[in-house]
């Protein structure tokens, strides 16, 4: 199989899949190492290509395929100890967590996707950052930092952000 084949295979695997595939295991299917993977990807999103990555590995995302309808920017605060109760917090309301940003005073804003649906997600997400020793992308604003959330509605949304008032995770100035 060479690269152009390779290629197509790989965009006709994620387009067709029901969930994030994670580059290593596209490595392990295609015999090739996870950088020429991540360089395959490259290539397909310049031939434009919707391909997003999410923690959970990459999806084809069709337009209009954005989250929910309804859409929030959220901006919150809180410890790392925390960031599992506020994900879950968002979720359990029935809202999605699409990324995580920061406004940092010199490299201007960070956004990174997470497209979060379920509790079983936030877990997951919440084990890698350990595993890893990750740090919240949040560290780096003193704990402050914005979510884009969506659902199926605004009540949806409404609730998520009043049970995060209530458990004192806004950050409203």
């Amino acid at each position: 199989m060479n690269v152009n084949e390779r290629r197509l295979a790989i965009l006709q695997l994620i387009k067709e899949s029901t969930t994030p595939i994670n580059g290593n295991q596209l490595a392990q299917q295609y015999d090739v190492s996870r950088q020429i993977i991540v360089s395959d990807i490259a290539q397909l999103r310049a031939d434009n290509h919707p391909i997003k990555a999410t923690k959970q590995g990459y999806i084809f995302q069709k337009i209009g395929e954005q989250g929910e309808k309804y859409k929030r920017t959220i901006t919150v605060r809180h410890t790392s100890e925390r960031m599992l109760e506020e994900l879950k917090i968002i979720v359990e309301n029935g809202a999605m967590i699409d990324n995580v940003s920061v406004n940092h005073p010199i490299y201007g804003k960070i956004s990174v996707e997470l497209m979060l649906r379920s509790v079983e997600e936030c877990y997951d997400f919440s084990n890698d950052m350990e595993e890893d020793n990750g740090r919240m992308l949040a560290e780096l604003t003193y704990g402050i930092h914005d979510h884009v959330i969506s659902a199926k509605s605004e009540k949806i949304l409404d609730n998520a952000v009043n049970e995060l008032r209530q458990e004192g995770f806004m950050y409203e100035v």
